[in-house]
């Protein structure tokens, strides 16, 4: 691993950040390489990495006590069975020695002088943790690297990237809802390729549509320093525009015709629903019959 080789000298990006860029080439393309510190990350992964530790203890100090038990014939047989048993250790080191098992082959009280034979091979086995294996293993934790083709850090800093990375879970989430049953489409099955393609264009655009107008939502929020009720009923400044869409589940065009004349009017609009549409601008308004255009 990259993060065994060398231990550079890192600086300080964003709270609980740091990192160090350096220049590399993968697949013929120049690239510019980040490799960056999570403080938090650390934390939370060598919690794991003792919990695997603890758990890989546990499990071979019972073979360990097995292996004990085990009454070899000779002692090469014994000493073949220790490197095997050290293959199954990730984070420990066996301690062991073998040992040779002595009895008086006849029964009752030996003879003056008379010397036990030995009758056996005993392995005698302690494991304890192999620090230089978990500390070369604490290296690689809380690390990772971006990278990026663009090689001027003018145009893109570290600090830039590390923002950009961080964000990456807000497509993750637009993906998501792709994915949801608000599409339905597992109810569509297409086999021709244009047909597919044609199907993801407007996904795509649904997706473009879904986020643009909760980016414009939520900004009106923060700017005007107001909020609206969440799904709990308590008050939110960033709201999903799937929740939004559901608060408009129900809001209708009410038709009235006398003769020649019609009279459209929207009804069941609530409170929330006013105050929504109203951060959408003037053109929102005027289709909702809330506001005639200046």
């Amino acid at each position: 691993m990259i993060y065994s080789k060398f231990n550079p000298k890192l600086t300080l990006l964003d709270k609980g950040y740091k990192a160090t860029s350096f220049s590399s080439t993968y697949g013929a393309v120049p690239q510019r390489w980040l490799l960056v510190f999570s403080q938090q990350a650390y934390t939370r992964e060598m919690a794991t990495l003792q919990r695997t530790i603890e758990k890989e203890y546990d499990a071979m100090e019972k073979q360990c006590t097995q292996l004990g038990r085990t009454v070899f014939n000779c002692i090469k047989d014994a000493q073949k069975e220790i490197p095997l048993f050290e293959k199954k250790l990730k984070y420990h080191t066996l301690l062991a020695t073998v040992e040779p098992m002595t009895a008086h082959k006849t029964a009752g009280k030996p003879k003056k002088g008379q010397e036990p034979s030995i009758i056996g091979y005993k392995i005698k086995a302690k494991i304890t943790q192999d620090q230089s294996k978990i500390a070369q293993v604490g290296l690689q934790k809380g690390r990772f690297i971006l990278a990026t083709n663009q090689l001027d850090k003018q145009l893109l800093t570290d600090e830039d990237m590390l923002k950009e990375y961080k964000n990456q879970h807000k497509t993750e989430v637009s993906f998501r809802f792709i994915k949801g049953n608000t599409f339905e489409v597992s109810s569509v099955f297409l086999k021709k390729e244009s047909r597919i393609q044609a199907l993801m264009m407007v996904m795509t655009l649904c997706l473009m549509v879904y986020s643009l107008s909760e980016h414009l939502l939520r900004s009106a929020l923060e700017k005007n320093q107001e909020t609206i009720p969440n799904q709990l009923k308590k008050p939110t400044s960033k709201p999903t525009m799937a929740y939004v869409y559901r608060l408009f589940h129900g809001i209708q065009v009410w038709c009235v015709q006398w003769e020649d004349y019609v009279q459209q009017c929207v009804v069941n609009l609530k409170t929330v629903t006013r105050q929504i549409i109203g951060y959408f601008g003037d053109k929102a308004m005027e289709i909702y019959g809330l506001k005639k255009m200046s």
